[in-house]
């Protein structure tokens, strides 16, 4: 009887710590995936503003030595901005998906019969992910925006800068 007592104690006691590990859990999604978006945010905020501020160098008078100084470095910074953002939406992914992987699998170990949030959200989540050819991992329709942003903020700071560098030697080349 005793036995069976501690053994039913010690069921209570794993069911109370997947409880709060679960609460925990989805706590953490919600923070990561807060941050995540709140980075994409200051992020494209911040390389608009520099794409704005670089056409409006480009419209002023300023002297071209100067102006071009000053595209070249608001260039070299806006790329930097690009590999920070990279950075960023990788991380917060990694974790997002770290937690919610371990919530999942609390869910369906102990709550299976009282609810689903997690188990739903990862069907659902299944349906829109796709495919990459390159390294087969899954890509959420979230990554596939901020990753496409991204590349397009790559290439307008690459054009700038070799447009700037062909535009700088070809008086000195002699064209």
């Amino acid at each position: 009887m005793a036995e069976r007592k501690n053994h039913t104690a010690k069921k209570d006691n794993d069911f109370i710590k997947a409880e709060i590990g679960y609460r925990t859990g989805v706590q953490l999604v919600g923070l990561v995936s807060q941050e995540i978006y709140s980075r994409f945010s200051a992020m494209l905020t911040a390389n608009s503003i520099i794409l704005g501020i670089i056409g409006l160098v480009y419209t002023s008078t300023i002297v071209i030595i100067v102006k071009t100084f000053i595209l070249f470095t608001l260039s070299i910074i806006g790329l930097i901005f690009c590999g920070i953002w990279f950075s960023f939406n990788e991380h917060g992914i990694h974790y997002q998906k770290k937690f919610r992987k371990e919530v999942t699998r609390l869910e369906e170990k102990y709550f299976n019969d009282t609810f689903k949030l997690m188990i739903e959200t990862k069907k659902e989540d299944s349906k829109e992910e796709q495919s990459n050819d390159i390294n087969d991992k899954k890509i959420s329709s979230y990554e596939k925006l901020s990753n496409y942003l991204i590349d397009i903020f790559l290439i307008l700071y690459s054009g700038i800068i070799i447009i700037l560098l062909i535009l700088t030697f070809m008086p000195i080349l002699g064209f």
